[in-house]
């Protein structure tokens, strides 16, 4: 609906809201390499604990998410942000 829409001067500023209204202090972030330097910013400033997880790939089509499903295990919440 529209009403879930926020509309923000950037990248950065949205990113910040983004972290302040979905992180609390002691949330585990996991965040695959390489990842925009902002979000890790943005999930310390909340003070969740982040952990970066190397991207590697099988293949050129297909990239290998076993570690990274391995690392977040049983999550609560889940928001994966894209830098394109």
């Amino acid at each position: 609906p529209q009403s879930y829409i926020c509309v923000t001067v950037g990248a950065s500023q949205a990113i910040s809201l983004v972290a302040s209204c979905a992180l609390q202090a002691g949330d585990e972030v996991v965040l695959i390499e390489p990842f925009f330097d902002l979000y890790r910013a943005a999930a310390d400033l909340v003070g969740a604990v982040v952990k970066s997880v190397p991207l590697r790939l099988l293949s050129k089509k297909r990239p290998e998410h076993e570690q990274s499903q391995s690392t977040h295990g049983n999550l609560d919440r889940n928001a994966r942000l894209c830098s394109s």
